[in-house]
């Protein structure tokens, strides 16, 4: 799945070129999207043609991927970008690449912190979701709001490939940790099914936005010749904070506010009059703790300068898409977008 998405992440800008770039990108969150109605797909499947009959099916959907991208010709300067070396580095010279990158851009680098940030803040969610509800409720009703906060995942992935997002792309970023944050906590509140089924979808909502914020912004201001190292790179610190949060929560949950917010606990007394005591109710309280922590990262975000002008960084992705292979074939990547290229005007410098 790394090598897959560090891959399509970097070849999609020399594909669509930077005025459609956003909304492919959403187009690319629907991809993950679907994935809601897989589960149930998967479970009729079963009971009609067996696991191996599953199995075949799944087999024959990576075929046909594959032909496809077989059969798909792509422009030179879209697999090997202008600047790139033609002689191979070694893998340390090219993990060196990536940080170093990042590294000489404070403000890229910045997005990168916020964005594992949100990434352990939503592991620690994400690991706990499921105790949190089966603690006053059953397996259905976990399997119905499963499906729900899926559904917020999905209808923010169609946003997304319409709105294209603000103007400005960080005030994009700002507003899905804000939104995700108050979510978080409205999980807290009290056991109640249904308010689960009002955050959980505004919780997922914010995924499609912050991730094509994020990859848009990289895929623009970071030099095509070494995009995939710093996408490869950007991967690396933003999950690597994933193992940690999953195994942060458990511990937390069952040795520290489970316990303490018990009938009998020492925090009943005080956050237990505000979200209640007994079971799952130390989840809810992480829960709380973990939305307003989101809340926190998105105000030093916006209190940080360097972060906070990211957009005004020159773009290094010019404003042309190439030509593709073969003339006057159609342009895919156009009809793909839903929009035809405008015509350029140039000036003397070769400016837009």
């Amino acid at each position: 799945n790394t090598f897959h998405l560090i891959a399509y992440n970097s070849l999609i800008p020399a594909l669509v070129g930077k005025r459609r770039l956003s909304r492919v990108n959403g187009l690319m969150q629907v991809t993950q999207g679907v994935q809601i109605a897989a589960p149930l797909v998967a479970a009729g499947l079963l009971a009609v043609v067996g696991l191996l009959g599953v199995i075949v099916i799944d087999l024959a959907s990576m075929v046909v991927a594959v032909v496809t991208l077989a059969l798909t010709r792509l422009p030179r300067s879209a697999t090997r970008p202008a600047g790139a070396s033609a002689a191979p580095a070694s893998v340390r010279a090219d993990i060196a690449v990536g940080l170093r990158y990042l590294g000489q851009r404070p403000a890229l680098l910045g997005l990168v912190a916020v964005f594992g940030a949100f990434n352990f803040l939503f592991g620690l969610a994400a690991a706990l979701v499921q105790p949190l509800i089966l603690s006053f409720a059953g397996p259905s009703v976990l399997g119905a709001l499963m499906f729900a906060g899926g559904s917020g995942l999905f209808v923010g992935s169609l946003v997304m490939t319409v709105w294209r997002g603000p103007r400005r792309r960080i005030d994009g970023i700002y507003l899905g940790l804000v939104i995700g944050g108050t979510a978080l906590m409205l999980h807290s509140l009290r056991p109640s099914a249904w308010l689960i089924a009002v955050a959980a979808p505004a919780v997922l909502f914010t995924l499609p936005l912050l991730n094509t914020m994020c990859i848009t912004l990289l895929q623009t201001k970071v030099t095509p010749a070494v995009l995939g190292r710093v996408m490869a790179t950007v991967r690396m610190i933003a999950t690597s904070s994933l193992p940690g949060a999953f195994l942060l929560a458990g511990l937390l949950a069952d040795r520290v506010f489970e316990p303490a917010m018990a009938p009998d606990g020492w925090l009943a007394g005080s956050a237990g009059e505000l979200i209640g005591v007994g079971e799952g109710r130390g989840i809810a309280l992480i829960f709380l703790f973990d939305g307003l922590l989101l809340l926190l990262v998105a105000a030093l975000a916006r209190a940080n300068p360097t972060l906070r002008h990211i957009d005004d960084l020159p773009d290094e992705l010019p404003d042309e898409q190439p030509e593709p292979v073969g003339a006057g074939e159609p342009d895919a990547t156009a009809r793909l977008a839903g929009d035809e290229p405008e015509p350029v005007e140039r000036n003397v410098t070769g400016g837009r």
